[in-house]
């Protein structure tokens, strides 16, 4: 901090968080991958920014303790691996607009990384089609971590995809 002439400390920087911060960093982040992959929707931009972030990078926002999932969203953003990621979600306008509850849509069926479901009460189940944006075939198998007391599957498990190629997969959480 820099020092008044009346002697009181001023600061000369700060450090703030929230979806006024964020929304700075996430769009400046998809205005580079829009310059790296021009022919990907907005969509898909947005699920490879989601899809590679690091949900373990960040603290809560009492900045004490690590954030859950409720503090994070998908994470920090980690501009290093976002425009390498091998596949992506993509969704259309129309579906984001058919999906408004308001009209009696359901958002839970959009085609994006997240699945939630507030209402979910034993098992619950997710369908999403991702696209291979590799340039070469690619083999991948589902991993993730949960919390004691739920299983999770990810149908196919394992999967091989082409450059360009869609794949449909069922998640379940139990």
């Amino acid at each position: 901090a820099a020092v008044a002439a009346d002697g009181a400390n001023v600061v000369t920087y700060d450090l703030y968080g929230g979806t006024s911060m964020s929304s700075p960093h996430g769009a400046g982040s998809a205005a580079l991958m829009i310059a790296l992959n021009p022919t990907w929707s907005p969509a898909e931009i947005k699920s490879a920014l989601a899809a590679s972030a690091d949900p373990d990078a960040l603290l809560d926002t009492g900045m004490a303790a690590m954030a859950d999932p409720f503090d994070e969203g998908s994470g920090l953003i980690d501009l290093t691996l976002a425009p390498n990621i091998g596949l992506v979600f993509d969704e259309t306008y129309e579906d984001y607009a058919a999906a408004n509850p308001a009209i009696g849509g359901d958002p839970k069926t959009l085609n994006q990384p997240s699945m939630v479901n507030y209402d979910c009460k034993g098992t619950c189940t997710w369908t999403r089609t991702v696209t291979s944006v590799a340039s070469v075939d690619t083999t991948y198998t589902a991993a993730y971590d949960v919390p004691a007391g739920m299983t999770l599957t990810v149908t196919p498990e394992t999967f091989t995809i082409a450059p360009g190629a869609d794949q449909a997969l069922t998640i379940t959480a139990d």
